[in-house]
């Protein structure tokens, strides 16, 4: 039944973080969205620097790469 139990918390722990990311992701986005007010470059040049934080965040970021070096043999 524990174990039960734990398994349900960590699918719900992982779904939540999903919702949680693509939330954020949104947020960032709709910064970048903000530069459209100023004109088409800054446009381009917010969208371009909150692409490339969220890549930051999803490929090289310190929780990525201490999961990865846990699951390394």
């Amino acid at each position: 039944a524990a174990e039960r139990a734990a398994d349900q918390v960590i699918r719900m722990n992982i779904i939540a973080a999903r919702h949680f990311n693509a939330g954020l992701r949104t947020i960032f986005l709709s910064i970048g969205y903000l530069g459209w007010f100023i004109g088409p470059y800054m446009f381009m040049a917010s969208t371009l620097f909150v692409i490339f934080v969220l890549i930051r965040r999803q490929f090289f970021s310190e929780a990525r790469r201490a999961i990865m070096d846990h699951l390394q043999p």
